[in-house]
């Protein structure tokens, strides 16, 4: 189960770094980063579930690191995050697609706060992304799986849905 819980950790790390980088801003992972001075964090967070899978994931970082990567200059840091933390969730959500592992997301919630932490259901680390640009933003990916969890071990491109950056309007 560990096996799989990491696969889906590095689905994460992917989407997020590819998210970053379709908004011009070069943030990678960086796997061994001690915690940053605490400073004021703006969070979005998505749950979802699907068969034998649930969990959220967090987006957060500062005004500034979340900031660089928003089109729209004048637009809140707020609605920002939110946005960006949905757009995660889907690129997570394609992925998984790929591996025949259908979830559904829920609506992006926004916090701010100093000191953010994470009680999840497991051991979850927070998995943390820094860009000269931009500082640092960091994601919890919280992910609890049922004994009959099963994914597909090679991903299949034509069942990944959209592509990423793909509108569908209807």
């Amino acid at each position: 189960m560990e096996e799989k819980r990491e696969r889906i950790h590095l689905m994460g790390i992917n989407a997020c770094e590819r998210l970053f980088e379709s908004y011009g801003v070069d943030m990678r992972y960086v796997a061994d980063m001690r915690q940053p001075r605490p400073e004021m964090l703006y969070c979005g967070i998505v749950g979802f579930s699907g068969e034998n899978i649930k969990g959220g994931l967090v987006l957060a970082g500062s005004r500034e690191a979340l900031g660089a990567s928003n089109p729209v200059a004048d637009a809140g840091v707020r609605d920002w995050v939110a946005e960006l933390s949905n757009q995660l969730a889907g690129r997570l959500k394609s992925q998984l697609l790929a591996h025949s592992v259908e979830i559904y997301i829920a609506t992006p919630v926004v916090l701010r706060g100093e000191h953010m932490s994470l009680e999840s259901r497991g051991d979850v680390a927070p998995l943390w992304f820094e860009s000269e640009k931009a500082g640092r933003v960091c994601l919890w990916l919280d992910v609890d799986l049922a004994d009959e969890f099963a994914m597909a071990a090679d991903a299949d491109a034509s069942k990944a849905g959209l592509d990423e950056g793909t509108s569908l309007l209807f």
